[in-house]
């Protein structure tokens, strides 16, 4: 399991196929989570002046990770980085064209929500039923190491 793991991180394959298709498929804002999932959705509803939510279940983790951090997992899934998995959002009927032709690995785990308050967070994340779960490591921020 740690082998997985270990390749996906060290040697992370970019999705330019994916990318060639988003592009064809009429979609517009897209980018790689390099950062964390939730640090680069929350660059991008910024750029966008909106917000967005993330059902948790519905975010794909591969079982190698829940395995090797049974208990960090979804902190890892939310927040942790080098995966340059592509996130991209675009109307329903944009998504139902490419979605499958990107194949099973692509999922809808959210949607875009008007710009949040001033105070509230830009990107909120759900369990089950809706409740909200706390992100505790929401990625990497450049502004933090400069």
């Amino acid at each position: 399991d740690t082998d997985v793991l270990k390749t996906a991180h060290f040697r992370p394959q970019p999705r330019v196929r994916e990318g060639v298709i988003l592009a064809r498929g009429g979609v517009r804002a897209a980018m790689d989570i390099s950062d964390g999932l939730v640090a680069d959705l929350e660059k991008m509803a910024g750029m966008s002046k909106a917000g967005a939510r993330i059902i948790l279940d519905k975010v794909p983790v591969d079982p190698a990770l829940v395995r090797a951090f049974p208990d960090e997992w979804r902190e890892l899934a939310l927040g942790g980085g080098e995966d340059y998995e592509l996130l991209f959002t675009a109307a329903r009927s944009v998504m139902e064209a490419v979605l499958p032709e990107l194949g099973p690995r692509a999922a809808v785990i959210g949607e875009v929500t008007r710009a949040p308050s001033k105070r509230g967070p830009p990107v909120i994340v759900t369990g089950p039923a809706g409740a909200r779960v706390p992100v505790g490591h929401a990625g990497w921020d450049h502004r933090r190491e400069e």
